[in-house]
Formats: structure tokens, C-alpha cells, sequence
């Protein structure tokens, strides 16, 4: 679960030239796509992550949000089962807009509670960033903020880069905010993810 006492800042990552990544999974787990029920597991993650107040919050975002686009959630959003074919992480190549032209957009890394540090995470952004590449969809934007600090570090690996002013949907940028807060938060090894960024 994320630290909610530390500021909210929007911040907005892009990648420019999405390449293939390693997507490996530990024993045990696998990739798979959406099916019925898989609603609800994702609101379960999205509630222990902090990211909506109650699962039925959760819950029903994702049924207006997503379910009205049934065939694209089964093509775009990518979940990791475990041996009990339960989903225990997920991640979505969606397809948002920017400037009223649509755009692709990676959303909602999370992780079930019991599952972190397994390199689920690690394993299922890859395979998000290998589904873009296959739909050859680019370039890609995430939404994020400095709470998230662990995830911005791995989106960094990925291949994104923090926008210093570029933005999509209706999200304002706030970087110039934001960086301050990401230095008290990084390991000093990598504080020059900080530097590296992209208009």
C-alpha cells in the first residue's frame, strides 16, 4: 500500500519508441488475458493499493470505465494468475485520448496484497510495454505521482521518461512540483532519473 502523506502530484511519464522487454514471471505464474470475475479481483487490488475508498467504489468505476469496452479489455489488459488461477497482478495497454486524438496509455500497475515484491510487477509492465510494441502503438503515457515512487523508478527501467510539460486526458502537468518531492524519496543512486526527462 502507498504512502498517502506524501504530497499528490500529478506527474506524466511518456515512452517515445516502446522496444520488446524481458516478461519473465516467477515459477508458479503466468500471463493471461481478462475473463469473467476478473472485475472484482481488480477491485480488490485497486482498494488494498489505496486507490479507491471501498472495493464497490472500485468496483463500479471499472464496470463504466472498461466493461463498456469488453473486447478491447480482453485485448488490452493483461493479468497474472497464480496456481490457483486466482489473478494476483495486473496492468492495462489502454487506449485514452490526448488533444481529442486517441492515444495509448499504460494504467492501473497493481499488485494483490500478499504479492509485492515477487517481481510480479516487474514482469507484467514488461509484458504491457511488449503488448504495445505488438499492436505497434506509440508513443505511450502514464499517469502517476510521487507516491508512487517505487513504480516511477520501474516505468523508468521500462523505457518512460518523466514529461516536463507534455500531458494527456485532462491531467495537468505538475513536474516542476513534483521533482522536489521525488528527490526526498529516491536512493541517491537513482536521483538522476530526476534529470533525465523529456519535454
Amino acid at each position: 500500500m502507498v504512502d498517502k502523506t506524501i504530497p499528490h502530484r500529478h506527474m506524466i511519464m511518456r515512452m517515445d519508441a516502446p522496444q520488446p522487454r524481458r516478461a519473465t514471471l516467477p515459477d508458479g505464474f503466468r500471463f493471461d488475458t481478462y475473463r469473467d470475475g476478473d472485475d472484482l479481483a481488480w477491485a480488490k487490488m485497486e482498494h488494498y493499493a489505496g486507490d479507491f475508498r471501498t472495493v464497490e467504489i472500485a468496483l463500479g468505476y471499472f464496470r463504466s470505465e472498461y466493461l463498456t469496452r469488453r473486447e478491447e479489455v480482453e485485448k488490452r489488459m493483461i493479468i497474472v494468475r497464480n496456481d490457483r488461477d486466482e489473478a494476483v497482478c495486473s496492468c492495462m495497454a489502454w487506449n485514452t485520448f490526448r488533444n481529442d486524438r486517441r492515444c495509448p496509455c499504460l494504467q492501473w500497475l497493481v499488485t494483490a496484497e500478499g504479492y509485492e515484491g515477487m517481481g510480479l510487477a516487474r514482469a507484467v509492465a514488461a509484458e504491457t510495454v511488449n503488448r504495445f510494441v505488438a499492436m505497434e502503438e506509440k508513443p505511450v503515457y502514464l499517469h502517476t505521482q510521487p507516491w508512487s515512487y517505487k513504480a516511477v523508478w520501474l516505468y523508468y527501467q521500462m523505457g518512460f521518461r518523466i514529461c516536463r510539460r507534455d500531458t494527456f486526458q485532462t491531467f495537468v502537468n505538475q513536474c516542476d512540483e513534483a521533482l522536489p518531492i521525488m528527490a526526498t524519496l529516491l536512493p541517491e543512486e537513482k536521483q538522476f532519473i530526476l534529470s533525465d526527462l523529456t519535454e
